[in-house]
């Protein structure tokens, strides 16, 4: 097992495991920072709950589904090896992969922002390790993935029914933990009955998408884009994802308006959710989680007007979808969308396309170990920024 989880460790934190070193010394400079600054905001146990679970969940789950990870498998298992190490070593590096470059930096800014008792502490280290193993277990078993599903909805279910017990109940907390250790073992028995090449199954399907795709790229940029994305559904459910994103911010405005009484405020807000709804990091990815297809553009001639033309469209139109969302439910939950509204959605859902374009045709990010680091990569913030900056700007000058 230590020899497989060497084998996946190096490859995802550096030979000598100093991605590790830098993430927990980046974690510890932070923390200093913000408590240094002595700045508080009351965050909720259940909130820090949530985020432990459900951010790691789908971490670990992008962690799993990676396809350079699905490569690299794809060599090892041509050797001999034990399967039952092979699965353990490959699901214990991912799980600390997650734990450490992702969820632990947003332990840090919650720490340090806000002073927890210690069995919260505790409590939010379970649910990230339960889910972690949940999350690999629910991936090895993918025929009993809706079992999994419904077993996650139960734990999150149980954590609402005790969400205004945390702070004053202790019991309640050590209901919590005990259940999440019981299920954390419980799907750790199940993972090691799982043999090792059910990992490579997932391999091989996602081998053969991904050649079908290779197949048919000679044909239209349309075709490329919506054959991706048929093939990777949970690009398509990231961006679901931001449409119920769409319709909430509306109702969050609302209750701020309510609250303050100040219309100039929640104008801004609404200005603001323009720039959060176009935060859809998959669709502006998708030359950069390629590589093979980042190469054949840059050989292909007039590969600006057979693909990036498209693809700009394509990021146009979807922007467009979750703008007009945004809008129909402001106007439903807020009134006032006019003319000017409508078109800066339009000014705004061509700039965020067209920027998101550009920084992969000029800066594609090619240094990043799995998917998941894609994903995350900071320059994911710079087109939403920006389109946020000029969204608040169109704000002021409306407003």
């Amino acid at each position: 097992m230590k020899t497989m989880f060497n084998v996946f460790g190096k490859k995802l934190f550096g030979v000598r495991y100093e991605r590790m070193g830098k993430n927990v010394f980046l974690a510890v400079v932070l923390f200093g920072g913000l408590s240094s600054a002595e700045y508080t905001l009351p965050i909720a146990p259940f909130f820090l709950f949530m985020i432990s679970g459900i951010f790691t969940a789908g971490v670990m789950w992008q962690a799993l589904c990676s396809k350079d990870n699905a490569e690299y498998i794809k060599n090892l298992v041509m050797m001999p090896f034990d399967r039952k190490d092979f699965m353990i070593g490959y699901v214990s590096s991912l799980a600390l992969y997650t734990l450490v470059t992702k969820v632990l930096l947003v332990w840090t800014i919650c720490f340090a922002v806000c002073k927890f008792a210690p069995m919260v502490i505790v409590t939010a280290v379970l649910f990230a390790v339960c889910s972690v193993i949940m999350t690999s277990c629910a991936f090895v078993w993918k025929k009993c993935f809706p079992l999994f599903l419904m077993w996650a909805a139960a734990i999150l279910g149980l954590a609402v029914f005790f969400k205004n017990r945390f702070t004053t109940d202790q019991n309640s907390l050590f209901i919590m933990m005990a259940v999440l250790v019981v299920s954390a073992l419980i799907s750790l028995f199940l993972l090691l009955k799982a043999d090792g090449y059910v990992i490579y199954d997932v391999v091989a399907e996602s081998d053969a998408h991904r050649s079908q795709l290779k197949s048919h790229r000679h044909l239209l940029g349309w075709t490329y884009l919506f054959r991706y994305l048929f093939n990777h559904k949970n690009y398509l459910l990231n961006t679901v994802m931001m449409w119920g994103v769409s319709i909430i911010i509306p109702q969050i405005i609302f209750n701020m308006m309510n609250t303050s009484g100040d219309a100039a405020i929640a104008n801004y807000f609404l200005f603001m959710g323009f720039g959060i709804v176009s935060l859809n990091t998959p669709l502006c990815i998708l030359v950069s989680c390629d590589h093979d297809l980042d190469r054949g553009l840059r050989c292909l001639p007039g590969s600006v007007k057979t693909f990036f033309l498209p693809y700009g469209a394509f990021l146009f139109f979807s922007n467009m979808i979750s703008f007009t969302i945004y809008l129909i439910s402001c106007q439903i939950q807020l009134g006032g969308v006019g003319v000017l509204h409508i078109l800066c959605a339009v000014i705004l859902a061509a700039f965020s396309a067209t920027g998101s374009v550009l920084l992969e045709w000029f800066a594609p990010v090619r240094s990043w170990k799995i998917e998941s680091d894609l994903w995350h990569h900071p320059r994911k913030y710079v087109v939403p920024a920006t389109t946020l900056l000029v969204a608040l700007l169109f704000g002021t000058v409306i407003g």
